[in-house]
């Protein structure tokens, strides 16, 4: 049995004093969050557990979840990179992708270990057309998130250690704002977005376009947050990331 350390230190966020190892759920504004990781909460969202299902009805393009097996003895999800993908759905709607709006300013999380060598692999992405494009680029030494407003801005960080399990952050900084894209921390000058980012669409889950981009290898875990993260919202992420994953960086 694997054992991870805690440390109990804490911050302040929003006037409100938190363990820096908390939920990603305790930030707040993150009406999109599935834990794949949890076999209990693989296609439902823990804090809208009514509303909306992580889903997808067709057989075939189902991904696989795998229990408990991981190197960190964590369950996950697995993406071929061929076909499988996932899209969150209405629970009185489980066949359509729902059209989620996150507004203009938002977030996306993910822990990932990502296995392609040289095809695009994508997180999760949307088409409106546009939005919510968050993917390594075919060389996978690069993390991009590309945002529509009018024109589109893509923000790209070249990390490290790419092939190695790690913490995925896009934030959007609203009308005429900044693009920040992070992995494990790292990340390059934020990027500035020029109007309104659209923010309206279905959302996927391990592809980065309608019939394309599929994502080769784990996800254990994506939210959706309706606002833009603060760089201790960041380092709440990454410390859960880090206890929770044993990812050291």
């Amino acid at each position: 049995m694997l054992t991870l350390g805690i440390q109990l230190n804490t911050i302040s966020i929003n006037n409100r004093t938190v363990n820096a190892n908390t939920s990603p759920l305790d930030i707040g504004s993150l009406p999109y969050y599935f834990d794949l990781s949890n076999p209990d909460n693989v296609t439902v969202n823990p804090s809208a557990r009514t509303s909306f299902v992580l889903t997808n009805t067709t057989t075939n393009d189902q991904p696989e979840y795998t229990n408990a097996s991981s190197p960190l003895g964590l369950s996950y999800t697995n993406f071929d990179g061929s076909n499988e993908f996932l899209y969150i759905a209405s629970t009185s709607d489980k066949t359509t992708p729902a059209s989620i709006n996150l507004g203009a300013s938002y977030s996306i999380f993910a822990v990932v270990d990502n296995e392609a060598t040289n095809t695009v692999s994508g997180i999760t992405g949307g088409r409106n057309p546009n939005t919510f494009v968050f993917r390594f680029l075919s060389n996978t030494t690069q993390l991009s998130n590309s945002v529509f407003a009018g024109s589109t801005t893509t923000e790209t960080v070249a990390p490290a250690n790419p092939d190695l399990i790690g913490t995925a952050i896009s934030t959007i900084g609203g009308v005429d704002g900044t693009l920040r894209t992070l992995w494990n921390g790292e990340e390059s000058a934020p990027s500035t977005i020029t109007g309104t980012p659209v923010s309206n669409s279905d959302i996927f889950v391990g592809k980065a376009n309608n019939s394309a981009q599929y994502f080769l290898g784990r996800i254990y875990e994506i939210g959706f947050f309706t606002k833009e993260l603060t760089n201790r919202e960041i380092e709440v992420l990454n410390n859960y990331a880090k206890n929770k994953y044993n990812i050291n960086f």
